[in-house]
């Protein structure tokens, strides 16, 4: 089994699959991870969007993205398997 030995690469293997990403501006996303650069930028398919704005909760769907990496906040595989430690 692979080991995780740089934060980036949580990334790395979680390449084609699915991923939970917070983002500024209370707004979650649940995706495909198909691409993503140093700076964290990132292509996702099969994205969800949800938003929470005054109160209401809004939801999305997008068939892709870029996601700019300083709007990022918190990235977590959504795939059971990968162990972290």
């Amino acid at each position: 089994m692979d080991t995780l030995d740089e934060p980036l690469d949580v990334l790395k293997f979680s390449i084609a699959q699915q991923i939970y990403i917070k983002m500024r501006n209370n707004i979650e996303l649940k995706g495909t991870l198909v691409s993503y650069d140093n700076h964290l930028n990132m292509i996702i398919s099969k994205a969800e969007e949800t938003s929470f704005q005054e109160g209401i909760k809004t939801k999305r769907k997008l068939d892709a993205l870029y996601l700019r990496g300083d709007r990022i906040i918190l990235i977590s595989p959504l795939k059971k398997g990968i162990t972290l430690l």
